[in-house]
């Protein structure tokens, strides 16, 4: 950057990640736990740059203010970001690459369990009637809404999404003795499937995990729906890390209590944060005997995430100061 100005940066919601971030040149710095939608406009006025980690920003936030230069979001996805404005305002967009790997992809693997094992209904079966139920029943086999689960040699496990995360879990996945396959973008024709690659609808049917860990954006919206469950085999679990709505939130419920798969798990929601107002797999989930296993998009949450995203960010928005932006989206 030409100007020698101190650089105004706002951080609208610091409450994910601390402590607060420092920077090596003439800067102005303010933040905030986190931000409303409304709150938005009037926090960034003025603003050069601004720190985002989940908090949209959106072409009218941009309209109210002239001056944002670069918009670092403190995570590796940009969906919550306008970037199609920011690309015709020549507004620079920065990003975390392979912001969490570590920790996202051993949450999936915990998901997985907690569905395979029903961890979450064994717990709770457990303490029904002041404890009594397993002694009441006298076997713990009735714990598992599902019947006898297979182990991971069984599994065939389809990733959705080959980047840093998707090979991650690939990786813990063969070492557990699945066979890992990687799925094919949806749509594209069986004769254009890349080596390496299953076909979308055949990954759909052949697996037994599928494993979500892509990007949402206009090709993965909706990306599991209906559709896709409808040809999936009945022993089927479905493991979401990647965003709220690539799956069809309505159909996922539909699929599972009519058994076209036996179990599910998410971390993450298409409205965050999630609860019985907003989503309907909070407001199902109690209903599903213990089918549906719920994190509060907390897959990331690792103390090797929090030093990365802190030093990443800190790094982007130094260089952008330098006039040599890093890790840009656009």
């Amino acid at each position: 950057m030409a100007d020698t100005n101190p650089l105004k940066i706002v951080h609208l919601d610091y409450i994910h990640v601390r402590p607060a971030l420092t920077f090596n040149f003439p800067h102005i710095y303010t933040e905030y736990p986190t931000s409303a939608i409304s709150e938005v406009p009037s926090r960034i006025q003025g603003a050069d740059v601004i720190i985002t980690c989940r908090v949209p920003i959106t072409t009218a936030m941009l309209d109210s203010c002239s001056t944002v230069k670069m918009i670092s979001a403190m995570a590796i996805g940009t969906d919550h970001i306008d970037l199609q404005t920011c690309k015709e305002r020549g507004i620079v967009v920065s990003n975390v690459p392979a912001a969490s790997n570590e920790s996202v992809s051993e949450h999936a693997i915990s998901l997985y369990f907690a569905v395979k094992r029903n961890v979450v209904r064994c717990h709770n079966t457990l303490l029904a009637g002041d404890g009594e139920e397993w002694l009441r029943r006298g076997t713990s086999i009735g714990f598992f809404a599902s019947g006898m689960p297979g182990t991971c040699k069984d599994d065939t496990m389809a990733i959705f999404g080959a980047g840093e995360l998707g090979n991650r879990v690939a990786k813990i996945g063969s070492a557990l003795g699945m066979k890992v396959i990687f799925a094919e973008r949806k749509g594209v024709p069986v004769e254009e499937v890349r080596s390496g690659r299953v076909e979308f609808v055949e990954a759909c049917k052949t697996s037994t995990v599928i494993m979500l860990t892509c990007p949402l954006n206009a090709s993965t919206a909706n990306m599991i729906g209906a559709a896709e469950f409808a040809v999936m085999q009945k022993n089927t679990v479905l493991i979401n890390v990647a965003r709220g709505g690539i799956v069809t939130e309505e159909d996922l419920v539909d699929a599972l209590k009519s058994g076209a798969i036996s179990g599910a798990a998410t971390d993450v929601f298409m409205e965050e944060p999630a609860g019985k107002n907003n989503s309907v797999l909070v407001r199902e989930a109690a209903n599903l005997e213990g089918k549906l296993t719920l994190s509060p998009h907390i897959a990331w949450f690792a103390t090797s995430s929090r030093e990365k995203l802190n030093r990443v960010v800190a790094s982007n928005i130094e260089d952008f100061f330098k006039g040599t932006p890093s890790n840009t989206v656009i």
